[in-house]
């Protein structure tokens, strides 16, 4: 979900009302009626939040810091509803699948070409081998 969001690679918002916020170390002025582009993907591979960004890692989600910049359901009232119910069976099925199977590619997942339609694509259809693990499997 980091590398491949599959809701969409931007979030859009508009300021409410006039604020300050700091960006770059200097306070910028926003006047109500601003609109944001947020670009989450190139957020979510940018070296300075995410070290090694093609890296899959699940140690990733003990950084306080990685586990604060990765949003990819967006944050605040206007995130995705669904969110934490999408989290929790997404956390549950993963960890069966990858408890009892295990999973070859030859493609590199952070160079995979993807498309965006109502949610992200792969370009052209990739192959993989599946095999079931066996109890003292150390993968």
């Amino acid at each position: 979900m980091r590398l491949k969001p599959a809701v969409g690679p931007m979030i859009l918002r508009t300021a409410v009302k006039e604020d300050e916020i700091l960006m770059n170390g200097q306070i910028l002025r926003v006047d109500a009626g601003t609109h944001f582009i947020l670009n989450i993907r190139d957020f979510h591979v940018d070296e300075e939040y995410f070290p090694s960004p093609a890296d899959v890692s699940l140690e990733r989600y003990n950084d306080p810091k990685q586990k604060q910049y990765f949003q990819p359901f967006g944050s605040g009232p206007k995130s995705c509803v669904g969110q934490h119910f999408a989290m929790l069976e997404m956390k549950a099925i993963l960890f069966q699948v990858l408890q009892n199977l295990d999973f070859r590619t030859k493609s590199d997942l952070f160079t995979l070409e993807t498309r965006w339609d109502i949610a992200n694509h792969p370009v052209k259809p990739d192959r993989f081998q599946v095999r079931r693990r066996t109890e003292g499997d150390p993968s």
